[in-house]
């Protein structure tokens, strides 16, 4: 996978190739991002917007057809900080507009951490003439997707010296000053572009109601970097001890049993690498536990899903891809057996597993399908 400088239309024609070939849009694999090395700097508003002729000899316009030719929506990587040894515009603006960027007592630019240059947002020419014009062009070039990079190096950087002292004498927190930056991204790209925040969930927050979604992890997605999101349970998830809980390794396929409190992971061996638990609330009647389309097992599938005390059946919708195998995964609470199951008319392969039961099938087409199981007790 090539990153950074390697980035090229003809690795983009690749990869796309690949997408299609391999059906990934199917899979819900909607977008594909440009993220930084398709422009000619990268420091500066202006900078986003000149693409490497070199490498990109057709711009904008041709990576974005090649991208939609596979079924799928481009998006592009901008940034909100700048840096003026990469921007070679950035000196002269200074220059004739010193009021246009944060500044030291003695008068000269204050630069965070990398060289950063921090926008004086709460001076309005400065925003429009720096921030705005850049997202008024990505609107019009039909951009589907926006990945505004910097939002933790803006908020950080503002936060120090002397860069506080200049917000206060403004009589603008550092945090109003990030989300006057991205409420103008907002008015210019309207609601229809999805907007990702960058830099975790801390500076997201600050963004709540002008993005569509945040960066949750670091570079990389290192595993560490979503223990310090616990502060949003029972914000953006919710996790209760006092329940009793399924639990459903995803690349084993085994159910783990119930929980209460806490449960220990398995250790993995050599041949795992990797384990991932699905933990749904216990419910008194069967549920689906998991699903072979997706890691989240169902949320990426499952649509709907609804059950019938009465008669005794749990119906639902999910979304499959023709020719992967597609396995439901019911958690069925004592007492309770997989008498039979209909998927869009047809019978599909059951089996009963101890504590759980499967529903498989092999889709002849990507497609929405209703299914039905029914239980005996």
């Amino acid at each position: 996978m090539e990153r950074r400088d390697g980035i090229s239309q003809q690795v983009v024609d690749e990869l796309v190739d690949v997408f299609a070939e391999k059906r990934l849009p199917d899979f819900g694999y909607k977008y594909l991002q440009l993220d930084a090395g398709y422009c000619g700097g990268g420091g500066g508003p202006r900078s986003f917007l000149e693409w490497n002729e070199s490498k990109f000899p057709g711009g904008a316009e041709d990576a974005m057809k090649k991208i939609r030719s596979a079924g799928m929506k481009p998006g592009i990587w901008v940034h909100r900080v700048y840096r003026s040894y990469v921007d070679k515009y950035l000196p002269e603006i200074a220059k004739q507009h010193p009021d246009w960027f944060v500044r030291k007592a003695d008068g000269t630019i204050y630069q965070g951490s990398y060289g950063i240059w921090t926008l004086n947002t709460a001076n309005k020419e400065a925003v429009d003439n720096m921030v705005r014009p850049l997202f008024r062009e990505l609107k019009r070039q039909r951009w589907d997707y926006v990945k505004i990079d910097g939002a933790g190096d803006m908020l950080y950087s503002d936060k120090q010296q002397p860069a506080a002292e200049h917000f206060k004498k403004a009589g603008i927190m550092p945090e109003e000053s990030l989300r006057k930056w991205d409420r103008v991204a907002r008015d210019e790209l309207g609601r229809d572009i999805f907007i990702l925040t960058c830099w975790g969930v801390g500076p997201g927050r600050v963004s709540v109601g002008l993005v569509d979604g945040v960066r949750l992890g670091s570079d990389g997605f290192q595993w560490n970097t979503m223990l310090g999101q616990s502060m949003m349970n029972g914000v953006a998830w919710r996790g209760d001890p006092d329940r009793e809980y399924v639990v459903f390794e995803f690349w084993t396929q085994k159910f783990l049993g119930k929980s209460k409190g806490s449960f220990t992971a398995p250790s993995m061996d050599e041949n795992t690498g990797m384990q991932v638990f699905a933990i749904r609330e216990a419910r008194e009647h069967p549920w689906v536990l998991s699903t072979t389309r997706h890691i989240s097992q169902g949320g990426v599938s499952l649509l709907d899903e609804q059950w019938d005390a009465d008669a005794k059946t749990l119906s639902g919708k999910s979304k499959v891809v023709i020719g992967d195998p597609y396995v439901l995964t019911v958690h069925l609470p004592e007492g309770f057996r997989l008498k039979s199951a209909d998927v869009d008319g047809q019978a599909p392969q059951i089996a009963d597993k101890g504590g759980t039961a499967t529903v498989r099938i092999v889709p002849s087409a990507t497609k929405e399908l209703d299914w039905t199981m029914t239980f005996a007790e």
